[in-house]
């Protein structure tokens, strides 16, 4: 009796450990020493190198009362490219580490994993969460998706984007964002190539030396000095495109902008907005504002909040902080939703990068790269006789030395909105020029902020 009892267990041994006998040795002890140990409830595959399809083998080396004990798992630093389905058996998970892989994407399986406390996923190309991930009630979404590589994201994105657009010049100027370069001394940054950069400003310099400026009339407005709002409303009416310059810190020339957008969308007006990268934003723009859903793209939503954050009046301005909680670049998009107005992107990152170069205390070249790429830009995405209001730092409103400004390339009348830090009432001056330095505008608002905010 006792042979036949033993030799039934040595056969349940073998068949157990078939089922994981193709894998390494070194992963065969780990299953081993699981087994072995009643007490166990934690496994750590860090540095193995392990493959997803070894991993999936290693998942199923455990019997399901295993698996249950089990509520730490380390598998970071193994250069895996995809985790499967098969994690979520683990049933009572508690902290799962998938750091330093290769991730594009996580197993929607994770979603089941309820009692989950702690997920590390730093340092894979991860952008987006599967939308099972909202059961997961105690793990921070954001904090998941932060320490991502998202260049390999990027390209594909840019390149994809590439595909669709008709107009060559277009096609010419966003495939620049493709060529990047490391920047010394800054781990893991990367950024469009010295080479793009010349390419872009090379084809500014070309359009500005052969585009002919019509001399612009003297601007006559019936309209209130003191309202901007009827201002810009009467200026849209005889315009196909109006300028708004800003201080990017500023919220009356975002909050005017909202109050704005009625009138806009009467007019059948689109919002051009600087800081937003064509090849990137633009298609999770537009499937946020076409969709029925308030969840903003989180690729979109974090690069608002990373300019809302980078904009924000300082500590001591007590007067406007509170104020930028509800007019930011956050808001604006989220309004323009709201009154169902498009939004187009003017900037690419190659424009965007001649920002964060040594260009001269005057800024030609940021002047120069961004007027003409929205310039392409909105051509191509302008719809025949459809008007446009551009939200722009107030540089980019005229020409300053050898670039042009957005006016002078769409025939638009200047509007500068400005915050006016003491009491009174709005003022208006018209026919502002401070020189290259300065404001530039065919008019120039000064709004007190709103005293019930303090």
């Amino acid at each position: 009796m006792n042979f036949m009892r033993n030799s039934f267990f040595m056969a349940l041994w073998i068949i157990c450990s078939a089922t994981y006998a193709a894998l390494p040795e070194s992963l065969q002890k780990i299953v081993t020493d699981f087994k072995n140990d009643p007490s166990a409830n934690k496994i750590n595959l860090e540095f193995k190198f392990i493959t997803s399809e070894e991993l999936n083998e290693f998942i199923h080396a455990f019997s399901e009362e295993e698996r249950k004990r089990v509520i730490e798992f380390k598998l970071n630093k193994n250069n895996l490219p995809a985790i499967p389905e098969e994690i979520s058996l683990f049933a009572n998970l508690q902290i799962l580490d998938l750091s330093n892989n290769k991730l594009r994407t996580l197993p929607s399986s994770i979603g089941s994993l309820i009692h989950l406390t702690k997920l590390n996923t730093q340092m894979n190309s991860i952008a987006e969460l599967p939308p099972e991930f909202s059961k997961l009630e105690h793990i921070d979404k954001d904090a998941l998706l932060n320490g991502q590589d998202l260049s390999q994201w990027t390209k594909e994105k840019v390149e994809s984007y590439v595909r669709t657009i008709s107009n060559p010049t277009l096609k010419k100027t966003v495939e620049l964002d493709l060529e990047k370069t490391r920047v010394r001394g800054k781990i893991g940054c990367i950024q469009p190539s010295e080479k793009s950069i010349a390419t872009l400003l090379s084809s500014a310099k070309a359009l500005f030396k052969q585009y002919c400026q019509d001399s612009k009339a003297s601007l006559t407005i019936s309209a209130d000095p003191s309202d901007p709002i009827a201002t810009l409303s009467e200026l849209l009416q005889h315009n196909d495109t109006v300028v708004i310059g800003e201080v990017h810190r500023d919220v009356m020339s975002k909050k005017i902008l909202i109050d704005f957008m009625k009138e806009m969308k009467e007019q059948n007006a689109i919002l051009g907005l600087e800081h937003l990268f064509y090849p990137v934003h633009q298609e999770l723009l537009d499937q946020y504002l076409s969709s029925d859903s308030d969840i903003m793209p989180r690729q979109l939503r974090k690069h608002l909040e990373q300019l809302d954050e980078g904009f924000e009046p300082n500590f001591n301005n007590a007067y406007k902080r509170p104020l930028w909680k509800k007019y930011n670049f956050t808001e604006i998009v989220k309004q323009a939703k709201q009154h169902k107005i498009r939004i187009v992107a003017l900037d690419t990152e190659t424009s965007y990068t001649v920002g964060k170069t040594a260009f001269g205390a005057k800024g030609v070249e940021r002047y120069a790269a961004l007027n003409y790429t929205a310039k392409i830009i909105l051509d191509y995405e302008r719809k025949e006789k459809q008007k446009v209001v551009i939200l722009t730092g107030s540089g980019h409103n005229n020409t300053r030395e050898w670039a042009l400004g957005m006016c002078d390339l769409n025939h638009a009348p200047s509007i500068v909105i400005t915050d006016k830090n003491s009491d009174g009432p709005i003022e208006s001056h018209a026919h502002v020029d401070e020189g290259d330095d300065g404001v530039k505008a065919d008019l120039q608002f000064f709004v007190p902020l709103p005293k019930n905010t303090f």
